[in-house]
């Protein structure tokens, strides 16, 4: 058939694995993806109801940054099938367009396509002739996105493509129903979670008993120390490992004066109400994190600052994923030690 090899020219190549928690999106990146849809094929000169068909495609491209985007696919239709006039269309055509997206809430977004289709219209008049011909048309479409992982989107969209073929031909509006599935290639850059390892002073040799001496208890009052932990894009999930975490355990446990304040925060993607929700559910799974290792929640206070307290700037990623943390602060505390007079 005269539109066979076109489907060869793009693999359906797919494969599956997620970002890491704590990483900067390294733009350009590119794409891949497929799409199913319904067309129909509107001519104001045809007094019946609009033919319709099912279409299949392919397509590529570049993510230049969050917003902008450029593909290029190849889309094959189904014979459209005019009964009442022994007319068929078999249509097809390669279409490039630069897309933008606007973020709706977390993982959802409403995105806009402006381009030109080339396409290639077979039309055969049952028993008479067989005409062809090929031609360029704009190309609009508007949808919805929603991510289902890092890497994977799927769309639901209406693509319109105006004046397809020609004067022997004929002409009609292609209206187009789509649900489209793409896969990005993700470059990552990692961003290491600093660890200040503070040096304990080498203790000094005990000095020699001369007289006997009469033991006393002295009070001990710490600083207030503050501390750091990460959680991916969008997630509450604790990353039980972090260095962090264990410190501030460790103190807890060793102290039992002490007491934590846990603040959650994030980034400025999303809704204020969406972002405090989450602030709040990441302060809580790390006090449960410390209650299920023996620590009394009455010694646990939890706040959320939702995006309102960024402590870098949330125009990049890289300063995004510096948000998306919980603060924990030990405030000062005091103790008694047994010391010599």
């Amino acid at each position: 058939m005269r539109n066979s090899y076109y489907l060869k020219l793009v693999p359906a190549l797919f494969s599956f694995y997620a970002m890491s928690a704590n990483a900067e999106v390294i733009y350009p990146s590119f794409f891949v993806g497929g799409s199913l849809g319904y067309q129909l094929a509107d001519d104001d000169n045809y007094s019946y109801s609009d033919p319709g068909a099912p279409s299949f495609g392919v397509s590529g491209g570049v993510q230049f940054n969050d917003d902008w985007r450029w593909d290029i696919g190849y889309q094959y239709s189904d014979t459209l099938e005019a009964r009442q006039n022994n007319i068929e269309l078999t249509p097809a055509w390669f279409e490039t367009a630069l897309r933008y997206d606007w973020e709706l809430q977390k993982n959802y977004k409403a995105y806009a396509r402006l381009g030109v289709a080339y396409w290639d219209v077979d039309k055969e008049i049952k028993g008479v002739e067989t005409l062809s011909t090929q031609g360029i048309s704009p190309l609009g479409e508007v949808g919805i996105s929603y991510a289902l992982t890092p890497n994977i989107d799927i769309e639901g969209g209406f693509k319109y493509i105006n004046e397809i073929g020609d004067k022997y031909t004929g002409r009609y509006d292609n209206n187009s129903f789509v649900i489209n599935l793409n896969y990005k290639f993700i470059n990552e850059k990692k961003v290491i979670e600093k660890v200040v390892v503070k040096k304990e002073p080498k203790a000094l040799p005990p000095k020699p008993v001369v007289v006997p001496v009469k033991p006393v208890k002295k009070i001990i009052t710490t600083n207030e120390e503050s501390y750091v932990t990460y959680f991916s894009f969008a997630s509450s999930k604790v990353n039980t490992g972090s260095l962090e975490l264990q410190k501030v355990l460790h103190i807890l446990k060793k102290y039992p004066q002490s007491n934590l304040i846990l603040t959650g925060n994030t980034d400025s993607i999303g809704s204020y109400a969406s972002n405090q929700r989450l602030s709040q559910k990441r302060a809580n799974s790390v006090a449960r994190f410390f209650t299920d290792r023996g620590i009394s929640i009455s010694r646990i206070t939890v706040r959320a600052d939702g995006e309102t307290n960024p402590v870098a700037s949330n125009i990049t990623a890289e300063g995004r994923s510096q948000n998306l943390r919980v603060d924990m602060n030990i405030p000062s505390f005091s103790y008694d030690i047994v010391v010599s007079k």
